[in-house]
């Protein structure tokens, strides 16, 4: 926060000072940087969750505000996963913020995807930190579907004249 402030001085004798007071302005530019961390890797694809947590490395007087980026990930937002928002806001004063991000329940075998969150641009009254990016594995919870069984049936006749009973 920017701090103002005045010094006066009064005249003593036959000397007149002129002007008698002055106001000056400190502007703030200390700059906090902001890291990202993760709560858990691996989460199960039935509902897992893994917060991410965006952490000063000082406090600030004014609102940081990080911008995240999930487009390099392997998983889908709303097929995969969902996120419980796309930036993180830490209070002035604060120096966490959070998002959750939760594993989305399918039916497709698949390798396990990832979530890949980074800080993406600068931070609104912050600087990026390190680590800038986290990676979430989700864990599949399919299996691939069994081979179909070759049928043969009492009866049925083979090439040549050959007949199973």
């Amino acid at each position: 926060m920017n701090e103002t402030f005045t010094v006066s001085i009064n005249s003593s004798g036959a000397t007149e000072i002129s002007p008698a007071s002055a106001t000056a302005t400190i502007t703030d530019d200390d700059t906090s940087s902001v890291a990202l961390s993760k709560s858990a890797d691996p989460i199960a694809e039935a509902g897992g969750t893994s917060t991410i947590t965006a952490t000063l490395s000082t406090t600030n007087s004014r609102t940081v505000t990080t911008t995240l980026d999930r487009s390099t990930s392997t998983a889908t937002l709303s097929d995969d996963y969902t996120a419980s928002n796309a930036s993180i806001a830490i209070a002035a004063g604060a120096t966490t913020g959070t998002s959750v991000l939760t594993a989305v329940q399918d039916v497709v075998v698949d390798p396990g995807e990832t979530i890949i969150t980074t800080i993406s641009g600068t931070p609104t009254n912050g600087a990026v930190g390190s680590p800038s990016s986290v990676t979430v594995t989700i864990t599949d919870d399919d299996a691939a579907p069994a081979a179909p069984a070759a049928a043969i049936s009492k009866g049925v006749s083979l090439s040549g004249g050959a007949s199973l009973r």
